[in-house]
Parts: structure tokens; C-alpha cells; sequence
């Protein structure tokens, strides 16, 4: 599966100018450009089925990229499992 996340709620959190206090050196390099969020399943969510509990985990990455002009930059990259139990 693969997500591109290029419009939110408050589309100021897809552009640097927000991020400056956070990440000054993206803000320096690529001042007020918008950005979007990649995100891709690293595998297969992975689940398990006990008479007491279902457990799943989910590996995915998520790649911030910065469109420069006519150009997508990749500037970060996060791995992300998530474990969920009930």
C-alpha cells in the first residue's frame, strides 16, 4: 500500500514555514516550500488470533519530501511500527 499525503485540515503543517522552530536547517535550505508525505507499508501487517486477545502489528515508512520549484526532494525518512492489542 502506498499513501501520498499532499492536502490536511490545516494545509500549513505541508509547508516549511511551519517547521522552522522545529527543524531550522529544512526551513534555511527550503524557505516556505510545500511538502508532502510519503507514505508506504514496509510488509504486510502481521496478526494474530488467540481465544483471549487479537494482536496486529504494522511496519511503515513515511518519506517527507519538499517540492522545490518543479522538483520533489526527499529530506527525511521515519520507519514507524505500530503495535495494537484488544
Amino acid at each position: 500500500m502506498h499513501w501520498v499525503v499532499d492536502k490536511v485540515p490545516d494545509q500549513s503543517l505541508l509547508n516549511t514555514a511551519n517547521w522552522k522552530f522545529i527543524i531550522p536547517r529544512l526551513y534555511w535550505n527550503y524557505p516556505n516550500d510545500d511538502m508532502l508525505l510519503n507514505i508506504s507499508m514496509a510488509s504486510s501487517p502481521v496478526i494474530r488470533i488467540t481465544s483471549e486477545k487479537i494482536e496486529a502489528t504494522i511496519n511503515a515508512d513515511m518519506v517527507i519530501d519538499v517540492v522545490d520549484g518543479m522538483e520533489i526532494v526527499p529530506v527525511a525518512c521515519i520507519s514507524v511500527v505500530r503495535a495494537i492489542k484488544c
